[in-house]
């Protein structure tokens, strides 16, 4: 009796919800969110020097190695940048190379450094937007 008050399409319905929720929960924890790393060069970098290019390739599962070229206005800019991005918690094993004086008197270099996914992993909330709290289905 007990059984026949529930509705077998329903318990259905809302097994297969449950289960997409499930698989889009662990898709988010181990998303990883570019969007903190964006977050830690911006607040680190310095106005005294500049970025031209960016790139990042995942080396190995959960390692990405990011390099960047840059200029600065002079050798203690860099130092002092070297100083900055060494402070990070997400950059790891970061180096300024090939570091020359250029045609218009500014500092040029290399940079590179590998990149802690641990610490780019998504969380609720990330974007600043509320997040609702949403209690687990169960069949």
């Amino acid at each position: 009796r007990s059984r026949a008050a529930f509705e077998p399409a329903t318990i259905k319905e809302l097994s297969r919800l449950n289960t997409r929720i499930d698989s889009g929960t662990v898709l988010l924890q181990n998303h990883v969110a570019l969007s903190k790393l964006f977050a830690d060069l911006e607040s680190r970098a310095l106005s005294s020097v500049r970025f031209r290019d960016f790139a990042y390739m995942q080396t190995a599962p959960g390692r990405i190695e990011l390099t960047m070229s840059g200029e600065a206005v002079s050798y203690n800019a860099v130092a002092l940048q070297s100083d900055a991005f060494s402070k990070s918690a997400i950059l790891t094993d970061p180096v300024f190379s090939n570091v020359n004086i250029n045609q218009s008197g500014n500092i040029v270099f290399n940079f590179t450094a590998i990149v802690d996914t641990s610490r780019l992993l998504y969380e609720p909330g990330l974007a600043g937007a509320p997040v609702p709290d949403i209690a687990p289905l169960t069949p």
